[in-house]
């Protein structure tokens, strides 16, 4: 019995350890229930977490994206606006996330020539704004704006660096890279 139990246990870290973790708590591949469960455990530091200089992102179980069952995609959005936020609030949210995100060893990979100016480039074809890659590699993070109800909507979104969606990201920018 003990050595069953040694090898159920074994096989858990072994999954728990191959999971790559997007966020805190947020691994990729967890299943609805253990996301909402982390949300619900965690919901002081997923609802308010401040880059500084009066940005806060919250967690956007919304837009999260899960792949038969399995979290693929973390999202964020201004914290406590469903509706958008003005444009210099946007400009704000964009420049200090990026700070901070580099202030944190994460890599640029992209930036768009009109990121700081999302007026400009918001209504455009190519919706990435910022591309970083995380410090471990393991991750790429998004920071992109839309129009959202006559405001801008700000967000991050966090994904494996080898994730379908990530690598579809780095082919249309660095197509002669061979992503």
């Amino acid at each position: 019995m003990k050595k069953i139990l040694a090898v159920i246990i074994f096989f858990q870290c072994l999954l728990s350890t191959s999971q790559t973790q997007l966020y805190r708590s947020l691994y990729e591949g967890m299943s609805k229930s253990e996301f909402n469960e982390a949300l619900a455990e965690n919901q002081n530091k997923y609802g308010e977490i401040d880059f500084g200089k009066g940005v806060i992102w919250e967690i956007d179980k919304d837009f999260c994206i899960f792949e038969e069952n399995q979290l693929k995609l973390v999202v964020m959005k201004p914290a406590g606006n469903k509706n958008g936020i003005n444009y210099i609030k946007t400009v704000n949210h964009l420049k200090t996330s990026r700070e901070y995100l580099l202030s944190k060893n994460y890599v640029l990979l992209n930036e768009h020539e009109l990121w700081y100016s999302p007026q400009r480039f918001v209504d455009e074809d190519y919706p990435y704004a910022i591309l970083l890659q995380g410090p471990n590699k393991k991750v790429i993070v998004k920071i992109n704006t839309e129009r959202f109800k006559g405001n801008y909507m700000p967000s991050i979104s966090i994904t494996n660096a080898n994730n379908r969606k990530a690598i579809e990201i780095k082919e249309k920018i660095y197509p002669e890279n061979g992503f």
